[in-house]
């Protein structure tokens, strides 16, 4: 006799062995468990893609049952046989990070090796600790904030949803997949911004008007548990924090200033892609960094007569 505890698939098993069908009722109740076991075994396969061997399932061994059953999105990478990482099996399989952000299959989240050249994008809103500033005029700079990057990124054709991102309260960290041309997070993605928050800031007051510093970096990145790191983020960071910087758009009175490292202008400025004369080299001197980033700002149109 069958325990209750045992699973259905279990359950299947047992009744394809034609011994479990000799006592008085128990062809019905197999046949429910076979159905059971069948509808889970089906759902399973078409989320991950897997299969069992073409044999009876009697036949089957454990290790092939615990192959077909483990899931894979459990395993910490740094766990994988060395190679080439394998495609994903099917859209079904979660490529979400634990706190809910999507990483595209081809991402540092699911790669065997975890290092990738990629586009690094940090944004920060001035002021944003304002004691008049209260809990309600922070989550309406946060709702806007996520609202137009997501916007300008779409109207840019850079991959919102591909983006590993992470909060960082007054701001956010947007890595994007490593196939992205990094001269396109620079011009289109600033001018568009720009026009987002001009709409949005036209009958806002001092307090509701969303202001962002962006800085823009190159570079190799890792992943751990806990996120992403790399020399290239710090830099990133201290590009953005650079007080020179924060003068700038202070002084500027714009709705956003994006910082440029200088590896990645020269780059940009080469390739023909931008516009070198919209930017200009500032000093950055923050920390222990010493080093020259090039600032753009909005364009400004006389309006006078």
């Amino acid at each position: 006799m069958l325990r209750c505890a045992a699973s259905p698939l279990q359950r299947l098993i047992s009744c394809s062995d034609p011994a479990s069908l000799a006592g008085p009722g128990t062809g019905a109740t197999c046949l429910d468990d076979a159905r059971a076991a069948l509808a889970l075994i089906t759902m399973w396969s078409i989320q991950t893609g897997k299969t069992l061997p073409a044999v009876p399932i009697e036949q089957l061994t454990a290790r092939q049952l615990e192959d077909f059953w483990a899931d894979d999105s459990m395993l910490d990478f740094r766990l994988a046989p060395p190679g080439p990482p394998r495609p994903p099996v099917s859209p079904a399989v979660s490529t979400a990070n634990p706190a809910g952000r999507p990483f595209p299959p081809h991402s540092i989240n699911q790669a065997r090796n975890p290092k990738m050249h990629t586009t690094l994008i940090a944004v920060d809103i001035p002021s944003f600790g304002d004691r008049r500033r209260d809990a309600d005029a922070q989550r309406f700079l946060r709702t806007h904030l996520y609202r137009h990057l997501q916007e300008a990124f779409e109207m840019s054709r850079l991959p919102w949803e591909a983006c590993h991102r992470e909060d960082r309260g007054d701001g956010a960290l947007i890595v994007t997949p490593a196939e992205v041309r990094p001269t396109a997070a620079l011009d289109p993605l600033a001018h568009h911004l720009t026009a987002l928050l001009r709409r949005s800031n036209r009958l806002a007051n001092e307090l509701g008007r969303l202001r962002l510093r962006m800085a823009v970096h190159t570079g190799d990145i890792e992943r751990d548990e806990h996120g992403v790191l790399g020399q290239p983020l710090t830099h990133l960071f201290r590009l953005l924090e650079a007080p020179a910087f924060k003068q700038h758009l202070a002084a500027a009175d714009a709705d956003l200033a994006m910082l440029v490292s200088q590896q990645l202008f020269q780059h940009a400025a080469a390739s023909g892609l931008i516009n070198a004369a919209a930017y200009r080299p500032i000093s950055v001197r923050y920390k222990e960094t010493r080093t020259c980033g090039y600032l753009w700002l909005p364009p400004v149109y006389c309006t006078g007569h």
